[in-house]
């Protein structure tokens, strides 16, 4: 990750950073011809796990 890239990153809020790192894999997926149906649940059932785990960082705007 090229360095400017790198301090944006840094910058962000925790939701952010992780709406960042599961659009970057689903890029990587779809590259591969590998985001299909299956990908799709698997994202929504780690985003529904991280909500019920983690469900300050989903409120907008929080850190």
């Amino acid at each position: 990750m090229p360095d400017e890239v790198k301090e944006r990153y840094f910058k962000l809020n925790a939701r952010d950073m992780l709406a960042f790192d599961l659009w970057d894999v689903r890029r990587v997926l779809k590259e591969d011809g590998l985001w299909n149906s299956d990908a799709r649940k698997a994202f929504s059932d780690y985003i529904k796990a991280y909500e019920e785990a983690y469900p300050e960082i989903f409120k907008k705007g929080g850190k």
